[in-house]
């Protein structure tokens, strides 16, 4: 890209080794900030 686009988020996430979480993304198209994200563990039953 020529510029730099000011809405662009950048997420990195874990590779296949040692995954022990995963990311959820919450869209919400009215509010403030449209993506929101948090990293969750995996928990065993």
């Amino acid at each position: 890209m020529p510029t730099p686009a000011p809405n662009l988020t950048r997420i990195t996430v874990d590779g296949s080794t040692k995954v022990d979480n995963y990311l959820r993304v919450t869209i919400n198209p009215s509010g403030p900030r449209v993506l929101t994200w948090v990293k969750v563990p995996f928990t065993t039953p």
